[in-house]
């Protein structure tokens, strides 16, 4: 699955993140807005490089979908 991020001043897309095999639940920011963090419903929850547009990491081994970052 993908997470889109948009400009929301131009309404723009600036990048799409592809690595989620199954739905997105949830997302969260970085207070400084360098990394974000996805759940999905593949058991997975990913860091992401803003700056990159990067996958960082990866953590596995949640026993269900994760609904909150």
């Amino acid at each position: 699955m993908t997470i889109k991020l948009w400009n929301m001043q131009s309404y723009s897309l600036l990048k799409t993140l592809e690595g989620h095999v199954f739905t997105v639940n949830s997302l969260s920011f970085h207070p400084k807005g360098t990394v974000l963090a996805s759940g999905s419903q593949d058991y997975r929850v990913k860091l992401w490089d803003m700056e990159k547009f990067e996958e960082i990491e990866e953590f596995d081994g949640h026993e269900s979908s994760v609904n909150c970052v």
